[in-house]
């Protein structure tokens, strides 16, 4: 098979393997799959019509089972997976609030289980699920200061996109809202585009919620077309259609907010990071309803991008040609090609190490809004790589991000 593999299991008694493989062309694990070694070694897809994402496995009682990490939309949850593909729920009938951001952690005889959860309210922490009574445990505490702020209030919503599409997104509102007046909103595109926002804490350098909330803005995550945790055909749904399909349902999500009373039409931002810098740059040419845009590590020019990024592969499962035999189609759907339509001003923020989106894609972008008389701020940030690292340059990046909309959105 083609594409990326996760973590290899051995089953106890050391006759299958099991890891979590591609299940269509976007090059991403999703789907469990199991290889029996006394056959033609062909692997066997075990969960073919599973409308979720597999994200990781680890040996359940030395391989008797599989334990997994599975994102179903917005929620992470840990599951028992039989060697034959039964999924059964781990400890308790539902999931609490909040999601499991990381692969399981079994005891020996599989009755606990560690991860680590985190919710709207508090940051990651580790908690034991005590499989025998149905219990969940908070085991650390880490940030208790956290919890005692006026913090925004979280929410899970969903709209129809296209006819006969639901997408399901997250909506971050300031603390004390009671859904009476509207708020100016930001929509912040997650990267990937083989992601998804899960229902957990929105603070730091590059998740945004928290903080664009307590100035007065809400925020809107939403999971389009691409993204993982919605089953193959969702997160295949991009192939030849990057811009397209992703684009119609973070708009139609604006739309509903505003139709709801709870986003500003007047008083709208997007922004993201890697895959969401693409976004927006794309979003600023197809429309000007937008008052500010935030690109961080974005990729303006497909073209360029599949020549000098570390994961060409992972544009070219996109697109049915490779970009040096026919590159009209990455072209087409490039921010580049269009930029003369973009009438938003653009913060561009780079890690000038940057290997996965490299910093002359923003050297592009600010070239072209430079050229064109748009207003921008461009600020590259030394020694980072594709995520911002050194704590002060997160500070420093945090800062812009949050006055580049207040400025444009609230004052």
């Amino acid at each position: 098979m083609t594409g990326s593999t996760g973590t290899m299991v051995w089953s106890s008694d050391g006759t299958r393997i099991a890891y979590v493989g591609t299940g269509g062309k976007v090059v991403n694990g999703e789907h469990l799959f199991v290889v029996a070694l006394d056959g033609d070694g062909a692997p066997e897809n075990v969960t073919p019509d599973l409308a979720a994402t597999v994200e990781d496995i680890v040996p359940l009682r030395g391989g008797e089972e599989l334990l997994a990490h599975i994102g179903y939309g917005v929620n992470g949850s840990y599951r028992r997976i039989a060697w034959d593909g039964a999924i059964h729920q781990t400890w308790v009938e539902g999931d609490p609030w909040g999601a499991f951001t990381s692969a399981p952690a079994p005891s020996a005889d599989g009755s606990l289980v560690a991860g680590i959860w985190e919710e709207p309210t508090s940051l990651p922490d580790i908690w034991v699920l005590d499989r025998r009574t149905g219990n969940v445990h908070r085991r650390t505490h880490l940030n208790p200061e956290i919890e005692a702020l006026g913090l925004a209030t979280q929410q899970i919503v969903s709209w129809e996109s296209d006819p006969g599409v639901t997408v399901e997104g997250l909506l971050l509102t300031p603390h004390g809202d009671d859904g009476s007046k509207p708020y100016p909103l930001v929509v912040q595109v997650h990267g990937g585009p083989t992601s998804r926002w899960s229902n957990g804490w929105f603070g730091g350098w590059s998740r945004w919620g928290q903080l664009l909330a307590s100035q007065g803005i809400a925020v809107l995550y939403p999971n389009p077309r691409g993204s993982t945790g919605y089953g193959s055909e969702f997160m295949n749904a991009l192939v030849n259609e990057i811009g397209g399909a992703e684009f119609r349902d973070m708009m139609t999500g604006v739309d509903a907010l505003i139709e709801r009373g709870l986003a500003d039409p007047d008083r709208l931002g997007i922004g993201g990071w890697s895959w969401g810098g693409y976004m927006t740059a794309w979003a600023v040419t197809q429309t000007n309803r937008f008052k500010a845009a935030v690109m961080g590590a974005g990729l303006p020019n497909m073209v360029s991008d599949n020549s000098i990024g570390d994961i060409p592969a992972a544009n070219l499962s996109y697109f049915d040609e490779p970009v040096y035999e026919n590159l009209e189609p990455l072209w087409e759907r490039s921010a580049m090609r269009q930029i003369s339509n973009c009438t938003t001003p653009v913060l561009i923020l780079h890690g000038e190490a940057d290997g996965r989106g490299n910093m002359f894609q923003s050297v592009e972008m600010y070239i072209a809004l430079r050229e064109l008389g748009i207003e921008h701020e461009f600020v590259t940030y030394p020694r980072e790589p594709h995520g911002i690292q050194e704590r002060k340059h997160q500070i420093d990046l945090m800062e812009r991000v949050s006055r580049w909309y207040r400025e444009r959105l609230l004052d």
